[in-house]
């Protein structure tokens, strides 16, 4: 709800969660990426916004995410995603890249 804009409501599926770490694969628009979430104090908070970087567990890792957790999040997320439609998954690939449709508009983004 904090990035849902009118006419741009943010789709955030699938959701997977190990322990106190969760990684959300959201669009909005043409826009997408995945979130590297953290419970902390009972809620959850967005530690970073990426693409396909999150389904490596060495860049986990160097989130502070223990390896066996890193292992199990992209698990589950492979394992959710196989009923995602190709393209909604090529749009969980763009955040960040030259692909990506923030890095053409102008200086107000929406999902950040």
């Amino acid at each position: 709800q904090t990035y849902d804009r009118p006419g741009h409501k943010v789709d955030t599926a699938p959701v997977v969660v190990v322990g106190d770490y969760g990684l959300a694969d959201w669009t909005q628009g043409p826009k997408g990426g995945r979130d590297l979430l953290r419970r902390a104090n009972g809620a959850w908070e967005i530690m970073a916004c990426g693409g396909d970087g999150f389904k490596d567990a060495k860049v986990l890792k160097d989130a502070g995410i223990p390896d066996a957790t890193a292992q199990q999040l992209i698990a589950q997320l492979n394992q959710a995603e196989r009923s995602v439609a190709p393209e909604r998954i090529r749009q969980f690939g763009l955040f960040g890249t030259a692909d990506d449709p923030r890095m053409h508009e102008h200086p107000t983004h929406d999902h950040q």
